[in-house]
């Protein structure tokens, strides 16, 4: 099985989701005004992984939004990001959050597109590459 965890921290949203086999399966997010992302990620991360029932060492990918926006938020989700996959030795993907919003682009069409035959490493992130490709030339 193929888990991919989202992270989106460039806003006062701070969002977590996880899809197993390209469809979204948990989800968590905190929107405030206190920008509260250092404390709650990684209270986030640890909640959509228990709710699936899985460890994290069972995640295949990670996904985290590169900006542009809020600097220290963008800091606290690509390092965390950038830790998982560095700890469990799997690959770091990156979306630009400018252009995925200028495109249409957002998390449930990402998932909408089944990544058949993905494991562990470049499969992964070529069936995401294709993905966003996919959004960009058919938008929703």
């Amino acid at each position: 099985m193929s888990y991919l965890l989202h992270i989106e921290t460039a806003t006062k949203v701070c969002s977590v989701a996880l899809s197993k086999e390209g469809k979204l399966v948990q989800m968590q997010e905190i929107a405030d005004d206190q920008f509260s992302h250092g404390e709650q990620l990684t209270l986030l991360i640890q909640k959509v992984i228990d709710q699936e029932g899985i460890k994290i060492s069972d995640l295949n990918a990670v996904s985290v939004s590169a900006g542009p926006g809020s600097y220290t938020g963008l800091r606290i989700g690509v390092s965390t990001a950038k830790g998982l996959c560095y700890a469990l030795s799997i690959p770091l993907i990156s979306i630009d959050t400018l252009t995925s919003v200028l495109n249409g682009i957002c998390l449930t069409c990402l998932l909408k597109r089944p990544c058949k035959g993905a494991s562990k490493g470049a499969a992964v992130v070529s069936c995401v590459a294709n993905s966003v490709s996919m959004c960009f030339n058919n938008p929703l």
